[in-house]
């Protein structure tokens, strides 16, 4: 018989007896487990509420410390440099007086007697430099050139805003015609220019001083690129000068619209004239006639400007009105030296004023053959108001297709015609 095989089972028996020491063990591990994280969110619990007392102190330690920020913790010298250094406000402000008096009082109240008396000196220079400044402003506003100039000369001399009083004290003296005098002090306006580097009127200043020393281009980018928003239209005013004068009507025209006053019609008019405009030329100046204080050189450029539009009646009109209330002011429309090129087609009229003038002045208005000058009323007249202009005569032919010339012929013959028949 083949030999049994012998199995050997385990028996249910033998599992009973291993399995419950096993489930005491994950049961007990289980607890600890549950008692460690019970254990976390206790010691999380009670980080975070300190982490919240915390903050709520910090917050009211901040909040405690700006109210009396003015009082506790501070460095009087160093405050005191702070206020020595130029504030970022307009000239004369008074939020900058007001700072300076309330920092000086600070200073005082902490015990640092000597900077604040420093400040309340500095504060009554520069109350008696803005008294000084609104003087030669207000002088300047009367037509009191002079005056003005006297102002702000003491203004300058107490050493608060000395660049914009030295613009102003030489603006009074170029009103004055005293040119050297308006040289000196846009020069010391230039020389005081490093002091307002800080100032947000700084690129206002360096362009005003350097539109009244001729660097136009300088000027332009000054007031092209301003550091502040103050004299916004002054900026673009003068720009649309600039580019006028470079013959950049359209960018001049451009400009000075995005900005334009009641009283910038008759520039406005004589822009667009230059243009070729000219029936928004005539729009302009025809507004400009009803807000103007100087009529004649308006009437004189709508006279022009009709005349370019073929209404010749009209320009006629205009230019005969003119020569009635204004004949003996052509020239004064100048306010400022110029240089003058007189054309005209009379040879006699050419050669009085580049060559016979001076001589009949000298001859007590007698010619070189010893006769009385004719028309001397008039060039007496004339003389008077060219002699601050340098002026040249040129002659040209008559009737030889000069454009302008055929109109004045045009308009002499249209006033004659009219003159014959009253």
């Amino acid at each position: 018989m083949p030999e049994e095989e012998i199995i050997i089972l385990e028996t249910d028996d033998e599992e009973e007896d291993s399995s419950p020491p096993k489930k005491e063990q994950e049961q007990e591990a289980q607890e600890k487990l549950e008692d460690k994280k019970k254990k976390l969110v206790i010691l999380g619990s009670i980080v975070g509420v300190v982490l919240l007392v915390i903050i709520i102190v910090i917050v009211l330690f901040l909040k405690n410390s700006q109210e009396n920020a003015n009082i506790v913790d501070i460095n009087t010298t160093e405050l005191a440099k702070k206020i020595n250094k130029r504030d970022n406000i307009p000239q004369f402000s008074p939020s900058r007086l007001e700072n300076m008096i309330k920092k000086a009082n600070l200073l005082y109240e902490r015990g640092n007697k000597e900077e604040a008396l420093k400040i309340y000196k500095k504060i009554a220079t520069f109350n008696e430099a803005i008294s000084y400044y609104n003087i030669g402003v207000a002088k300047i506003k009367e037509k009191n050139y002079k005056g003005a100039i006297e102002a702000f000369k003491k203004a300058i001399s107490n050493g608060e805003q000395r660049c914009v009083s030295a613009i102003n004290a030489g603006v009074a003296a170029l009103e004055l015609k005293n040119y050297d005098l308006f040289k000196y002090y846009i020069d010391l306006a230039y020389s005081y220019l490093p002091l307002e580097n800080n100032s947000p009127l700084y690129s206002y200043y360096m362009g005003l001083i350097n539109y009244y020393k001729k660097y136009y281009y300088e000027s332009l980018a000054s007031f092209r690129h301003p550091s502040s928003k103050f004299y916004n239209y002054e900026q673009k005013y003068l720009s649309s000068k600039i580019l006028a004068s470079f013959d950049l009507n359209y960018k001049a025209v451009s400009n000075l619209e995005s900005i334009a006053k009641v009283d910038d019609a008759l520039t406005l008019g004589l822009l667009y004239a230059r243009l070729g405009e000219f029936k928004v030329a005539k729009n302009y100046l025809t507004k400009a006639i009803q807000n103007t204080q100087n009529p004649l050189h308006v009437k004189a450029s709508l006279a022009l400007v009709e005349n370019k539009l073929g209404n010749l009646k009209t320009s006629a009109d205009l230019m005969n009105e003119i020569y009635k209330q204004y004949k003996d002011k052509a020239l004064k429309v100048l306010k400022e030296p110029c240089e003058v090129k007189l054309i005209s087609d009379s040879r006699y009229v050419v050669q009085s004023i580049n060559q016979w003038l001076d001589n009949w002045v000298k001859n007590n208005w007698k010619t070189a053959s010893k006769k009385p000058v004719k028309n001397q009323d008039l060039w007496q007249q004339y003389l008077k108001v060219a002699k601050q202009h340098k002026i040249k005569a040129i002659w040209i032919k008559a009737h030889n297709g000069h454009i302008e010339n055929e109109r004045c012929d045009m308009l002499a013959k249209n006033f004659a015609l009219k003159l014959s028949k009253k």
